[in-house]
């Protein structure tokens, strides 16, 4: 029984993951009581087009835009209400952290971040293409964070057209 849904919109860009969850609810017939959607993005022009683009969606939405990178988000952005089922989209994001001096952001900083900042009920849809197997270690590493600091359970997994394992898959 959720009550009310906090969204976090993580390297949103132009808000496609919530757009595609409203979409989702609308094709579905599905109600669901969003308050609040956080959407993180650096770029400015990004955050605009995402806020009019969920806007028609859910006029009555409370949106927050962040305007930063990921390494600059602090807790006193998150403006977390204990009472939330909080959803948690991370769209083609979690593979861009840093990995070997290489990325966008620092995946420690951002799972500590998270960790200290959210309480309660919360669902994390870590979507990205398998692109190789050093890059997707990002996505392991995101998975296995909560694993062993938090209770925490994979409702599902990536699998691959072939059904095969993803590392072993080309496509």
């Amino acid at each position: 029984n959720i009550n009310e849904i906090t969204i976090y919109d993580w390297g949103c860009g132009q808000g496609l993951a919530t757009i595609s969850l409203y979409e989702y609810m609308r094709r579905n017939r599905i109600r669901l009581k969003i308050n609040h959607i956080y959407l993180v993005e650096p770029s400015s022009l990004a955050l605009e087009r995402a806020q009019k683009f969920i806007k028609q969606y859910d006029s009555n939405v409370v949106i927050n835009l962040i305007n930063k990178g990921l390494d600059n988000v602090t807790s006193d952005d998150l403006s977390y209400k204990s009472s939330s089922t909080v959803l948690h989209f991370f769209s083609n994001i979690i593979d861009l952290a840093r990995f070997n001096n290489e990325g966008f952001f620092d995946l420690d900083k951002l799972l500590h971040l998270i960790s200290k900042s959210f309480y309660k009920t919360n669902f994390f849809f870590v979507i990205s293409p398998f692109i190789y197997p050093a890059r997707n270690n990002n996505l392991t590493r995101f998975s296995n964070y909560f694993f062993e600091n938090a209770k925490s359970e994979m409702i599902s997994r990536r699998v691959c057209k072939k059904r095969q394992n993803c590392q072993n898959c080309k496509e």
